[in-house]
């Protein structure tokens, strides 16, 4: 992988933002010189004559270089959920919910949601489980994958930046603050809403070492 290609997975909500800030100011850039190593919108997802590429399907068919070193960020999906839900992603028309490859035609079944109406429905149009799967599960790849989780990524960032080839000290320029997203704040049926809808999921997350590297299989 050329030095200033760097690759990240998100499904957002999860301090990508920070991550692309410290890219940015590494001097790292895509492979079109701009946003392939940005969050879920360009390397998760496009349409093609009018249909839907799979999210490996995509990546597939990205200039990504055998052997390049991807990053999955990742976190508790109900602290992301909380954040969406703060920067008015359950509105409709939504284009994270479109390139996270969730289900658009549900979650427009209506213009917009409150967070109460949208856990009282009982279905994750944004598709946390199947977003994370599709990567993890995938038994075809042409790329190593680092899967790290948002809540330990304090610890394992002088990993990460090694990971993608810069010294391990770049860590120190990069601060972690504490989630504004915080779940066990929210009023308690909102807290009850939450784990019905991603206990299943965050306890499997919870069981997964905070770092897991995938190596290529092809």
């Amino acid at each position: 992988m050329n030095d200033n290609q760097h690759y990240m997975i998100t499904h957002g909500a999860c301090g990508t933002t920070m991550f692309i800030s410290l890219l940015k100011e590494l001097g790292s850039s895509g492979p079109t010189g701009g946003h392939y190593w940005n969050q879920h919108s360009r390397i998760c997802r496009e349409t093609n004559r009018g249909k839907v590429q799979s999210l490996i399907g995509l990546v597939k068919n990205l200039d990504i270089p055998d052997h390049a070193n991807l990053v999955y960020l990742y976190s508790n999906p109900m602290n992301a959920l909380i954040s969406l839900t703060n920067r008015g992603f359950l509105n409709v028309p939504n284009a994270h919910c479109l390139n996270m490859d969730g289900d658009i035609e549900g979650l427009g079944s209506r213009n917009s949601w409150t967070l109460e109406e949208y856990l009282d429905n009982g279905i994750d149009y944004f598709k946390f489980q199947d977003h994370f799967a599709t990567w993890f599960e995938y038994s075809q790849r042409r790329y190593n994958i680092m899967f790290v989780r948002y809540e330990s990524l304090d610890r394992l960032l002088p990993e990460v930046m090694e990971w993608w080839g810069f010294d391990r000290s770049n860590a120190m320029r990069l601060s972690i603050h504490a989630r504004k997203s915080d779940w066990t704040q929210q009023p308690e049926k909102i807290r009850k809403g939450l784990v019905n809808m991603f206990n299943h999921h965050n306890d499997y997350l919870l069981g997964l070492d905070d770092k897991i590297v995938l190596e290529t299989t092809i």
